[in-house]
């Protein structure tokens, strides 16, 4: 359904979080990585904590884009320090109570800042950087979206080039993107 909170219409962050985990996947395959499907779910639940803030980021929705205009904090800083807590948090809270394990809660948990991950530094990087793409690629580009970096731990601790490896890869997961008949 629709998140306005977030400013994203009906289905988005479905297509949002299905992107970004196929472009987890296609970053682990291609870098070798072991646990590929793990990551994959990683990808897909990256963003869970934005069902349940949907709600609660739409009461304080002027508050939180006149703090990142007025201050230059980014959305996840605002949504903190107007609600006490960020959609990333929440999510990997709601991991928690599923009983997934620690590495996928740590993924969702710091998505945004992937420097933080101490139990696979690996998989949060790659979800980073695959929300990044995805959110590059205007997929699911919701209001907070509109300034999103790329961290350059998570570019070292891959072994990327930023400009032309992260290039090659959004060619590449667009073309797949393009290939996956259930995703448009």
């Amino acid at each position: 359904r629709e998140i306005p909170g977030y400013s994203m219409a009906k289905g988005e962050l479905w297509r949002h979080s299905q992107a970004a985990a196929i472009t987890s996947r296609h970053i682990a395959r291609k870098n070798k990585v072991k646990n590929a499907e793990q990551i994959y779910v990683a990808g897909l639940l990256h963003d869970i904590g934005k069902v349940i803030m949907g709600h609660y980021i739409e009461d304080a929705y002027a508050e939180v884009i006149d703090m990142v205009i007025d201050t230059n904090v980014t959305f996840l800083q605002a949504e903190e320090e107007v609600l006490g807590f960020n959609h990333a948090q929440v999510g990997a809270r709601i991991a928690e109570k599923w009983n997934l394990p620690p590495n996928l809660v740590e993924a969702i948990a710091y998505h945004h800042s992937p420097e933080e991950a101490t139990i696979n530094p690996q998989m949060t990087c790659i979800t980073h950087i695959s929300d990044a793409i995805t959110m590059m690629l205007g997929i699911g580009l919701g209001v907070d979206g509109m300034a999103y970096s790329i961290s350059n731990y998570a570019v070292e601790v891959l072994g990327f080039h930023l400009g032309t490896e992260i290039d090659k890869i959004m060619a590449e997961v667009s073309d797949i993107l393009s290939d996956e008949d259930s995703f448009y």
